[in-house]
């Protein structure tokens, strides 16, 4: 008993001496971020928290910027670091260190580092349109939701976006000191003008204006109907009107097109063209816009297009697999665009409404699209004009069919096996086969509301065959290439 006390004892005796020495140990000087992170242009500023135990002074090594203030009294204090040149380097620059001394003979050491003034690379989101504004406001969360210090890392992500009330371009990051992400607006528009064609060019390069970067990839969000006019809709707004709303638990797509922000392919050809720039990459969040007579119109306005050939189900891409997959490593773009693909795929195959697993995606090469016109050209200078397009993959569920599957009426009418093997090759340049990828149906809310099976599929489409708006479809500039010169 008493060995069991005196053991007990002992204990206390123990747990009050280091109890003690923990309460001596100094408190130690910390910072609220584990780095500093500046903007890459002149004048830019950050800032953190010091806490001390004592007073303290700082020091400085290397150059490019500076601190205030460089020494205070025990507690907290607010420290700003202000750039003083622009990073021209292609990448993150480390300016120096900043070294706290507190006594009794305690140091801090903190990188001072800046992002480069021109981003290797950013994307930018291009919202047109109100009727879809519930799923965009979705996008933007779901790809703010993905950042981190390191996604978009020296990237950069804008949004022309209705937001808050307004109009306006704005930022998505994550700031690397806080680990938090944010929407910062950038600009704001007063009532503008979306009917106008030059509004894509004046908005894309104040875009890239505020947001100076290496090369852009841009996504479309919106209403798509791909290469058809839209002076040939009855209502003016899609290529086959509904004639009613269907009920609710049917999904929305993007399909469904509103006035006041419609253009013609063309139209958007030449507004991207207008810009001086060649984008790197352009990403349809629109519907039927994978078709052949859209895609060749669009072959000098980017190097990499990625686009569905049916309809696309309102939510849109998954944008928090999207940026990740964008910005995360070091590969070439195709390889980005293929994981897009896939992550766009996969979503649709396993995540979303499993009652309306709809999603079909391709990648173009835009710099193989003329070598596939030429080898077109001479598949259909022998095609056989008997077609029956019946036998053909058809991607939406209108009555009367707009979009059959391109790959699949080629080698229904040629007749050349040569020139048919040679059409085989080039299209797989054209369009990877690893970046071709489809669920086993699709959804059309045409077809009210079944699902409608894919039995071939190449990824891209044509309407060729199609009976519907064919006076207006030999005005493209794919038909007119390839199929101008063939007899009727």
């Amino acid at each position: 008993m008493i060995r069991h006390l005196s053991a007990i004892l002992l204990a206390a005796v123990l747990c009050t001496l280091t109890a003690c020495r923990k309460d001596d140990l100094p408190p130690t000087t910390s910072a609220s971020a584990p780095a500093v992170w500046l903007a890459g242009t002149a004048g830019a500023e950050a800032a953190f928290t010091l806490t001390a135990p004592a007073s303290w002074t700082l020091t400085t090594g290397g150059d490019g910027y500076e601190v205030v203030p460089t020494s205070g009294a025990a507690g907290q204090t607010h420290i700003t670091v202000r750039s003083l040149t622009e990073n021209t380097a292609p990448g993150l620059t480390t300016l120096g260190s900043i070294v706290v001394h507190t006594d009794p003979d305690q140091t801090l050491r903190l990188e001072v580092l800046q992002r480069p003034a021109t981003a290797p690379h950013a994307f930018l989101f291009v919202f047109i349109g109100t009727s879809l504004q519930r799923f965009f406001d979705w996008n933007l969360k779901a790809a703010l939701a993905s950042m981190t210090p390191q996604i978009p890392g020296d990237g950069r992500v804008a949004a022309l976006c209705y937001r808050e009330g307004v109009w306006q371009i704005a930022e998505l990051d994550c700031d690397p000191m806080t680990g938090r992400s944010a929407i910062t607006t950038l600009k704001t528009f007063d009532h503008p003008d979306r009917s106008r064609p030059e509004f894509l060019t004046e908005v894309l390069n104040e875009m890239m204006q505020l947001i100076p970067a290496s090369n852009y990839g841009v996504v479309f969000g919106g209403h798509g109907t791909g290469w058809v006019p839209k002076s040939s809709s009855r209502s003016g707004r899609s290529p086959a009107p509904r004639e009613t709303t269907p009920p609710d638990p049917w999904p929305i797509t993007r399909y469904f097109g509103e006035e006041g922000s419609i253009f013609d392919i063309d139209q958007i050809a030449a507004s991207l063209q207008a810009t001086g720039v060649r984008f790197e990459y352009l990403i349809f969040d629109d519907c039927f816009m994978s078709n052949i007579e859209t895609l060749y119109s669009l072959r000098e306005s980017s190097r990499y297009i990625v686009a569905s050939p049916c309809e696309i189900l309102g939510e849109g891409f998954p944008y928090g697999y999207v940026i990740p997959a964008l910005f995360a490593g070091e590969d070439p773009t195709p390889e980005r665009l293929q994981r897009v693909c896939e992550k766009f795929y996969n979503y649709y195959l396993s995540e979303y409404n499993p009652v309306y697993p709809s999603g079909c995606i391709a990648l173009t090469r835009c710099d193989e699209l003329e070598a596939l016109a030429d080898v077109s050209q001479q598949l259909f200078a022998t095609a056989s004009k008997t077609c029956d397009p019946s036998h053909l993959q058809s991607y939406e569920g209108m009555t009367s069919h707009l979009f059959y599957d391109f790959r699949q009426y080629a080698e229904q009418v040629a007749t050349d096996a040569g020139a048919l093997d040679l059409f085989r090759v080039q299209f797989d340049r054209t369009f990877p086969p690893e970046c071709r990828l489809h669920t086993p149906s699709f959804y059309s809310w045409h077809s009210r509301p079944l699902m409608l099976p894919i039995n071939y599929y190449s990824g891209v489409t044509c309407s060729a065959p199609a009976q519907l708006y064919s006076t207006e479809n030999r005005q493209t500039a794919w038909w007119r290439k390839v199929l101008g010169n063939t007899a009727e």
